[in-house]
């Protein structure tokens, strides 16, 4: 089930939705105020449909909860392009890109400025250095990943940097900072000897790679490598390769990694910035697309903020390039186009972006089985399709598959678009019963992933189709669902 069933649902509660989204939040007490970020009374309006509340101010920490599209919030704080809010009776940080700040809201407190001595890495393939701090400024350069800079000052998200004998401003969801005045070994900089020598160095041949705190699949995501990403390998074990990453040290699959076959010898020394082996995004689009690298990314009808927002795409939509435009991308989405920022997509060939780009979580313990929950599904068969339903009175694609895993005690997202990056990704031949399988039934739009079936076994799924229909049992075979798989995800060990 996509975004506009959801809508069509909450309909039924409109007066609670009105009065929740309307709630002004309270202002935390100035005692909280850090040298990192600045406390202000704005209220701001989420402008995306939904938007994810996380536990701490980057896109690798949890999310612990969502807030749909015209909430009023009460901003605690701001940081790094972040912004701090009261969430069920605690608080949590939602991206400042997807929120807009009431023009007659009280006066912003100005930031502590950071030290001169501050240095960061980019961490993006490729980030603009802007005139001011703003997507609206012109773009005067651009930085290439792991490119050292140095922070003159930071306001609402945006590093003042030293560039090219002048200063220039770069958005700080991109740089990964450190100070060069202190040796206190915090953070992940901090590996022995014997590990920080670079042994050799690798490209990604993956579209996209995880990268993981662990030399395991069960371990935590700690950021994401795109293909032709050059690498620092420290060591390898058991199959995968501990390399240098945003000033530390992380994980990443060898299968993934193409070695260079000059990887000894004059190997730069940890610290050192390694040139990209991507080239910055430029004019030249022609059989480009932009793969979208945030959770949600409004698509606006001209190249800046303040146009109007005509859709919303997804983490991990490829959309073809039609122009560029100071930053802002001309993208073929659906049967329309319109334009997306540069500052969130990663650039990638049309011909070589052709595997499903998804998030991936631990697989969750249980005391049941895939067995179990497919059994489960089976229990449901004849049940009519009812677009929105998630109860035994009428079930969705979605609906089905979230009211089935919640019986057995394990809590999946309402739709398929935040469903499809749950659990661990399990290629078409290694299916196994319990396993979600996710099709692109919306043959105008490649990237809506709009079904989701659970697999029963031996190429057969359960699944509540369309309008009309009841819960039944399909073949994966079937030249209809065949065509229109996009990938499967495991979700219990």
């Amino acid at each position: 089930m996509n975004d506009k069933a959801l809508k069509i649902l909450c309909t039924l509660a409109t007066g609670t939705a009105i009065a929740t989204s309307m709630q002004v939040i309270a202002i935390a007490d100035s005692a909280q105020t850090s040298n990192s970020s600045y406390r202000s009374t704005v209220i701001g309006t989420v402008t995306a449909d939904v938007l994810n509340i996380r536990s701490n101010h980057n896109t690798s920490s949890s999310i612990i909860g969502k807030i749909n599209y015209n909430t009023k919030v009460s901003i605690l704080e701001i940081s790094n392009g972040w912004y701090k809010i009261k969430y069920n009776n605690t608080t949590g940080w939602i991206s400042g890109e997807y929120v807009k700040p009431a023009s007659n809201s009280n006066t912003v407190h100005a930031p502590n400025k950071v030290q001169a001595s501050k240095t960061g890495i980019v961490t993006a393939t490729a980030l603009n250095v802007r005139s001011a701090g703003n997507t609206n400024s012109k773009i005067i350069g651009s930085l290439s990943k792991n490119a050292k800079v140095q922070i003159v000052s930071t306001n609402n998200g945006w590093h003042k940097i030293k560039y090219n004998n002048t200063t220039g401003f770069a958005s700080a969801e991109y740089i990964n900072t450190s100070s060069t005045n202190t040796n206190s070994g915090n953070g992940t900089n901090n590996n022995s000897s014997a590990d920080s020598t670079v042994k050799s160095t690798g490209i990604v041949n993956a579209d996209a790679l995880n990268v993981r705190s662990k030399g395991n699949a069960s371990s935590k995501i700690v950021g994401t490598l795109y293909k032709n990403s050059k690498i620092e390998i420290l060591s390898t074990s058991n199959g995968w390769h501990k390399i240098n990453y945003k000033g530390g040290t992380a994980f990443v699959s060898s299968e993934y990694i193409s070695k260079n076959s000059s990887s000894t010898g004059n190997n730069p020394s940890r610290g050192d910035v390694i040139p990209p082996e991507e080239i910055p995004p430029s004019h030249t689009v022609n059989g480009k697309v932009a793969i979208v690298n945030a959770d949600a990314l409004n698509v606006r009808s001209g190249a800046g903020t303040s146009h109007a927002v005509i859709t919303t795409v997804r983490y991990g939509s490829k959309l073809p390039i039609i122009s560029y435009t100071n930053g802002w991308y001309n993208v073929k989405v659906g049967n329309t186009n319109g334009y997306i920022s540069g500052d969130y997509v990663t650039i990638a060939d049309e011909n070589q972006s052709s595997n499903p780009i998804v998030k991936e979580t631990p697989l969750i313990q249980s005391n049941y089985t895939g067995e179990d929950i497919a059994l489960k599904a089976e229990e449901y068969l004849g049940v009519p399709y009812l677009w929105g339903g998630f109860t035994p009175v009428g079930f969705d694609c979605s609906g089905l598959a979230q009211y089935v895993y919640k019986q057995l005690g394990i809590s999946l997202e309402r739709s398929t678009y935040y469903q499809v990056h749950q659990g661990v990704i399990v290629h078409r031949k290694d299916l196994k019963p319990g396993d979600l399988i996710f099709f692109t039934t919306n043959d105008d739009d490649p990237n809506d992933i709009s079904h989701v079936g659970i697999y029963k076994g031996n190429d057969l799924f359960i699944q509540a189709p369309k309008p009309g229909d009841c819960v039944r049992v399909s073949n994966l075979n079937s030249a209809y669902y065949s065509n229109r798989y996009y990938i499967a995800k495991r979700i219990i060990k």
